[in-house]
């Protein structure tokens, strides 16, 4: 029994894995013959198999003809794929910007389940080696860029599937940091209007109060973030007129959850102003009440 396995002359990178091929198969079976021949503008690998060789023997030499052809798409093809989808359809990213979200979407695919026809995969790397080796038992004779051309549309469909969420991913993230460096920015060119306050983070609540203890109201702030502090219902929203209106020269967050995304959030507008506590002893003793009474 024979197998081929052709590929364009111009493909440089699969010769590449050609000892990967023949060491594979090697480890599964010490026996066997590989030819490698260029056919016009084709080179074919010819695998011939010794006839007394049964058919467990037969599928463990598919298999790893299959993870060989699996490795070489996922780790030579995909990143040229994904490169010209990004491109194609999003002509003003930077080189840079294209290898981040290049970057973004493989990660994606390493760590993502898949689903074909019902049937869950732990990895793309696993769909791709079932229905490689499926086509090779029914098909000794692979043509690798017919059968990624014509064999796997629905993956390369699914493939950009993943790229339009890594570029949506990557351009809400660009906003977000566009949106913070525009808050920094503001907050650098007014003059402080309060020496310190305390942020009182308790219960998905939060509590601004000046340095002797009272609290700061609506009525404190500049009419803008009065408005903007009146017709919000989102206590993070609240807090961030609050502080943008007070423009404190330091910040004292009081939380037990110093990682939650507002807290993380204030500290990269307030660059340099913010510090947490967790109640320590170095705490301004007019907070202490206000958090013994919530």
């Amino acid at each position: 029994m024979k197998y081929l396995i052709s590929f364009d002359q111009r493909d440089e990178p699969f010769r590449s894995c050609l000892q990967d091929l023949r060491e594979g198969i090697r480890s599964v079976c010490p026996v066997f013959d590989m030819k490698e021949m260029g056919m016009g503008e084709r080179f074919v690998i010819l695998i011939r198999l010794r006839k007394w060789m049964d058919e467990k023997q037969r599928d463990r030499i598919v298999w790893q003809v299959g993870k060989i052809l699996t490795r070489y798409i996922c780790d030579h093809l995909e990143p040229k794929w994904i490169s010209k989808m990004i491109q194609s359809s999003h002509h003003y990213f930077t080189k840079q910007e294209i290898r981040q979200i290049q970057q973004q979407v493989l990660e994606q695919l390493e760590t993502s389940a898949w689903e074909c026809q019902q049937v869950i995969y732990r990895s793309r790397r696993e769909k791709l080696e079932k229905q490689i080796t499926g086509f090779l038992k029914e098909n000794h004779h692979i043509a690798l860029d017919g059968f990624v051309s014509f064999r796997l549309k629905a993956y390369r469909k699914t493939l950009m599937a993943c790229v339009e969420e890594a570029i949506q991913a990557y351009r809400l993230k660009r906003q977000y940091h566009e949106f913070i460096e525009l808050l920094r920015m503001f907050i650098e060119s007014r003059p402080p209007k309060i020496g310190l306050v305390h942020v009182i983070h308790d219960n998905q609540q939060f509590h601004v109060l000046k340095s002797d203890g009272t609290p700061v109201l609506d009525k404190d702030l500049e009419p803008v973030f009065m408005e903007m502090a009146d017709q919000t219902a989102s206590q993070k929203d609240h807090l961030m007129s609050i502080l943008l209106s007070m423009t404190p020269e330091r910040i004292i967050i009081h939380t037990t959850c110093p990682d939650e995304n507002v807290i993380k959030t204030l500290m990269q507008i307030f660059e340099g102003r913010v510090m947490t506590c967790d109640g320590c002893s170095q705490c301004q003793p007019s907070a202490r009440p206000f958090l013994e009474d919530a």
